[in-house]
């Protein structure tokens, strides 16, 4: 599980970065002296500048850092961002000007016009990454290729594990499982392995659709599905969010 996320991530970098490098290429001769250089320059612009920022998105959302700027006011938090973001761009074409550019100036005509695309490419590379995880990379691919499609409604119902009253809950609920199909689906927090997460959730849905059966729900009716820290409703980098997360849904199918 963890090898296969670890999998899919390195793919989104990989087309992002190849197609973010693409677009800087067309820009960087459209604006420059429309020769290969200027191209090359585009792409060397968005490796330097891309690349820091991509694997932030990726590797750097768990890290302590900036779990703990996410307590801080919403203003430091996203003024810390906007900080990070302004250092890549400006520094990284800085660098790539001094090192591989042959005109007399850093901050030539392009340089002003160079600085509003790599903004905006940053500020869409942060959006790809926030639709990302609130629907799913899966969704968002089949949203840009013309591939999604609208699931059938379905009535759920969902449970925290942590709840001192979920037996009382579970009881509530049992007798509307009476009638229809129900999938039991299991979930848990971020912590520990993937492996351990999917056994557990595969657990708790199972104990769950047990209980269900015992107090009158017809057995064939439901099916227990465990599917560890996937689809989370809550932030893992907070205990609340944690506990949100740790939950069982009725799902009517």
């Amino acid at each position: 599980m963890r090898s296969g996320r670890a999998h899919r991530e390195w793919r989104i970098f990989l087309w992002l970065s190849a197609a973010i490098a693409v677009i800087s290429a067309c820009f960087g001769y459209l604006i420059g002296s429309h020769t290969l250089h200027s191209a090359v320059m585009g792409v060397l612009h968005s490796i330097a500048i891309a690349t820091p920022i991509l694997l932030f998105e990726i590797k750097g959302q768990n890290t302590r850092l900036l779990r703990r700027l996410r307590r801080q006011p919403l203003v430091v938090y996203f003024g810390c961002r906007s900080l990070f973001y302004i250092a890549v761009i400006i520094g990284g074409m800085v660098i790539v000007r001094l090192l591989f550019d042959d005109s007399p100036t850093v901050f030539d005509e392009t340089f002003r016009p160079s600085i509003v695309f790599a903004v905006a490419m940053s500020v869409a590379a942060n959006l790809v990454f926030e639709v990302g995880r609130l629907l799913g990379f899966g969704t968002l691919k089949n949203l840009l290729t013309g591939r999604y499609v609208q699931p059938r409604r379905e009535h759920r119902a969902f449970a925290l594990i942590d709840m001192k009253d979920l037996r009382a809950l579970l009881d509530a609920i049992a007798p509307c499982l009476k009638e229809g199909r129900y999938e039991v689906a299991g979930y848990t927090d971020n912590v520990g392995t993937d492996a351990d997460n999917l056994k557990l959730s595969q657990s708790r849905a199972e104990s769950v659709r047990a209980y269900m059966i015992l107090k009158g729900a017809a057995a064939d009716r439901l099916v227990a599905i465990g599917y560890g820290a996937d689809r989370p409703i809550g932030d893992n980098a907070t205990s609340a969010g944690r506990a949100s997360n740790r939950r069982i849904e009725f799902v009517r199918k």
